[in-house]
């Protein structure tokens, strides 16, 4: 599309074309849309001419996007989303009655299963709540553009941050239940035992427990090394292998798998817990109100929540490395 066009382009048109791309059906378009089925088609042949691509084609019984439209498919919904930013700066927001938005949230696999259940019953129906993996590499351009609203996990110091300590998270112990060491987990056993280690890279063994065990003239033998914690109780069902982590999230998978928690045998600071977002939306209501939710959801919900003030005044360490547990 060249300048000439875009600057001719009726924007409506733009907004046509992602609830197409969403829908993938001219009739669910439309009713997206809130108009007739024969206003989306001709919509559609505009939008076919107008980037000289058919853009959605008949496959079987359903329409499939083209190579072109899904290429712009995500950058569209952004462009759009930002859109209706610029349109509502300024304005008051009401979770009731203002007009539906979609919010963002970049988490670590620890903190979605301990925020998500409680978060989601009080979520009001209108608005969309998109969850993704928090993506440290593009994390800060992510919450400067607003791909990203909130981000929850440890703390980032980078220019144009805010950031806001949120809960102290204690580790402990999982096994599986009736495992041979569950009641004698001491230092010596503990060490002794083979452990699941949750680490996104295969790298050596520095996480915070380790080097408390190291300080203490331990190590322990990582038998196994998982990306997340989707994949790492399973591996405690059939073996007698030991994973550590946040008391809080053993604790949420002991409610739903036979584990048992028990009580790390050695001092480890606890993991802190922080909400991350781009001091260019502030100000914005809805955005506010959403982390304001967030930040009050978690701190009402967890064992220990730490004071803080908004903006990069947290004493706790940054995170560092590549190994988590």
């Amino acid at each position: 599309m060249s300048e000439t066009h875009l600057e001719a382009l009726n924007l409506n048109l733009l907004v046509a074309l992602d609830a197409l791309l969403v829908a993938r059906n001219v009739t669910e378009a439309a009713r997206r849309l809130g108009v007739t089925q024969s206003a989306a088609s001709r919509s559609l042949a505009q939008l076919r001419v107008l980037l000289d691509d058919p853009l959605l084609v008949r496959h079987g019984s359903r329409m499939v996007p083209t190579p072109r439209a899904e290429a712009l498919q995500s950058p569209l919904r952004d462009a759009l989303d930002r859109l209706r930013l610029v349109l509502r700066a300024g304005l008051p927001f009401d979770p009731d009655t203002s007009a539906p938005r979609r919010f963002r949230l970049a988490s670590t696999d620890l903190v979605a299963p301990l925020l998500l259940p409680g978060l989601q019953r009080q979520w009001p129906v209108r608005h969309d709540l998109v969850v993704s993996p928090l993506v440290r590499d593009r994390l800060v351009e992510d919450l400067e553009h607003g791909r990203v609203d909130v981000a929850l996990g440890p703390r980032i110091e980078r220019s144009g941050l805010c950031c806001e300590p949120l809960s102290e998270e204690p580790f402990a112990v999982a096994l599986r239940a009736g495992h041979p060491c569950a009641d004698a987990l001491d230092l010596e056993v503990y060490a002794g035992l083979g452990h699941v280690l949750v680490s996104p890279l295969d790298v050596d063994d520095h996480s915070v427990v380790g080097r408390a065990l190291a300080e203490l003239g331990h190590t322990r033998r990582v038998v196994l090394r998982v990306p997340g914690f989707l994949e790492a109780p399973w591996a405690l069902l059939g073996s007698d292998l030991v994973l550590t982590a946040p008391r809080r999230l053993l604790e949420a998978l002991a409610a739903h798998l036979p584990l048992v928690v028990r009580d790390l045998p050695l001092e480890v600071p606890p993991l802190r817990v922080h909400a991350l977002w781009h001091a260019r939306w502030e100000a914005d209501p809805a955005h506010r109100w959403f982390r304001e939710r967030l930040v009050a959801f978690l701190q009402n919900n967890t064992p220990t929540a730490i004071p803080g003030s908004k903006g990069n005044t947290s004493s706790a360490p940054a995170a560092t490395g590549s190994t988590f547990w």
